[in-house]
């Protein structure tokens, strides 16, 4: 009797060992997916771009937001970075899990029109919170026109950054993180993980708070409801996309902490730092992007409930991922 409890609790404690390890090392990993490319790809592009023909003309002048060449310069950090990303993700995948090359929820069949409302739907949200920003009298915006160094060249060349940057995230965290954990364990402890997890890698960031950290949980269990729901991340890599541009390039606006160079159509300035706007954080760290976000998740939570039909669910299933 003694022999078969004791063994009994060694079952149980290698198993909750095994809880831990496992969703902790996928935690890890997704940090390290993200944050190793971005950091080190920083020196790199200053090299190439210093190697180019003319190119140490270029690098000195990616300092002046108006220009194409700092556009140019933040594109091309995002294409290095994120290729590092998916090639550290591939092997992992193929020589770890043995795994397929694609299994990332990135169906081609109405890939645009998801992706396209996604990115609809993150211009509508930054849009209202910079307009209840301005509405608060907290906060100032200017029309730039674009004028300086081929500006609407540059703003195009920004969104093609973003547009590489979000579906990285978005792959890496929901993608691969989220569908890891859903295997595993429960549906909301697997949504919380992996948001806390996206949330925490911006830890390093200027000007980071818990505030700001709470905002971008909730910006990732925004995401993992748009993915959970369609089935696929190109819904909240467009939104992720767009939510970025808009913020960074659009309205000049710091993006989780980090001013962004390479044009910008509006100029929006706070008059003075308070828990609305965010201060020098952006506002993602301030109570607006809460509410807007907290907005968001119920809408997202009942337009689940809606489409959870017997039918709608069956067809669901036999949709390849």
């Amino acid at each position: 009797m003694q022999t078969s409890c004791s063994n009994n609790n060694s079952v149980k404690i290698e198993k909750k060992a095994t809880f831990y390890t496992w969703w902790l090392l996928a935690s890890l990993l997704a940090t390290l997916f993200t944050l190793l490319p971005a950091y080190s790809s920083i020196p790199l592009i200053y090299k190439l771009l210093r190697d180019l023909p003319a190119g140490e003309a270029i690098a000195n002048l990616s300092h002046r937001p108006e220009t194409i060449p700092a556009a140019l310069g933040f594109t091309l950090y995002w294409l290095i970075a994120s290729c590092s990303t998916f090639l550290m993700l591939w092997i992992w995948m193929c020589i770890v899990e043995r795994r397929g090359l694609w299994p990332f929820r990135l169906p081609r069949r109405q890939a645009l029109r998801t992706y396209l409302q996604g990115l609809l739907l993150g211009v509508v949200l930054m849009s209202v919170i910079v307009c209840i920003l301005l509405s608060s009298g907290t906060a100032t915006l200017q029309l730039t026109g674009l004028a300086g160094g081929g500006g609407v060249v540059a703003l195009l060349f920004t969104l093609l950054g973003w547009m590489v940057q979000g579906p990285k995230e978005e792959i890496v965290y929901r993608g691969w993180l989220l569908s890891r954990l859903t295997t595993r364990y429960g549906r909301w402890f697997s949504i919380m993980l992996s948001s806390l997890v996206f949330a925490l890698a911006h830890i390093l960031n200027p000007h980071i708070n818990l505030l700001a950290l709470f905002n971008l949980t909730l910006f990732g269990v925004l995401c993992a409801l748009c993915t959970l729901a369609d089935g696929n991340i190109w819904r909240a890599a467009g939104l992720h996309t767009a939510w970025n541009w808009m913020q960074g390039h659009v309205f000049a606006l710091p993006v989780s902490g980090v001013q962004y160079h390479g044009g910008n159509l509006f100029l929006f300035q706070n008059t003075y730092a308070t828990l609305l706007n965010g201060g020098d954080f952006g506002p993602e760290g301030g109570l607006v992007v809460t509410l807007v976000l907290v907005l968001g998740i119920s809408l997202t939570c009942l337009r689940q409930q809606a489409l959870a039909t017997p039918e709608f669910l069956a067809k669901r299933a036999t949709q390849p991922l």
